[in-house]
């Protein structure tokens, strides 16, 4: 076959290092004798936190971002996060969560369990404040100053005269004042149609 005067009856394997990427690559070899040079080993991940341009092998060390909170008062705090994103964090909402309390607030997101854990120093303030029903006229005698809401329990008592027989006499008065105005006695007639009528 003069014609194939290029072809090879036996081929012979090639040793040498077949990575493209070591320094000593040998287009050539048809199998590794495991003497590829590496002068720059590295992270190659370009996504990696260690990620080294200059590495032309991968030696294992490549970090990749984890991405989370990593605000350590967040509700959803991540401490193996890496890379932070913006709006993420969710932070605790402290407030009262009792409807039935005067300041319930529809936003918290912590109530009074939460404020008494995260902050034991303010052990006597209280999250939630609720009605003190009581009188709250300053005006009445059982005026109570620590009442939010008036229960209709109030009392009055107004000085006055309390003498019935006295011509000002105030049947809504308590005390009397001393204020009592009486009419003097003075015989006579008090028929208006008599002759001697007398209007003293």
């Amino acid at each position: 076959f003069p014609e194939l005067e290029n072809v090879h009856e036996c081929t012979f394997a090639v040793e040498g290092c077949l990575s493209s990427l070591a320094s000593n690559y040998d287009s050539s070899a048809t199998v590794s004798n495991d003497s590829c040079e590496y002068p720059f080993p590295g992270c190659t991940s370009s996504t990696a936190v260690n990620f080294n341009s200059n590495a032309a092998e991968d030696d294992g060390s490549c970090i990749e971002d984890v991405p989370g909170c990593m605000a350590p008062t967040a509700t959803n705090y991540n401490s193996n996060a890496t890379v932070s994103i913006s709006g993420l964090c969710t932070f605790k909402v402290y407030g009262c969560m009792d409807t039935a309390a005067l300041n319930y607030d529809v936003n918290a997101t912590a109530g009074s369990v939460d404020f008494a854990t995260d902050f034991p120093e303010l052990e006597n303030v209280h999250v939630c404040i609720y009605p003190v029903p009581g009188c709250t006229s300053s005006l009445a005698d059982n005026f109570d100053s620590a009442a939010t809401f008036d229960n209709g329990t109030c009392v009055y008592t107004f000085e006055g005269c309390t003498d019935t027989l006295a011509l000002n006499f105030d049947a809504g008065a308590g005390i009397d004042d001393g204020s009592c105005i009486f009419a003097e006695e003075v015989p006579g007639c008090m028929s208006p149609t008599a002759t001697n009528y007398n209007s003293n």
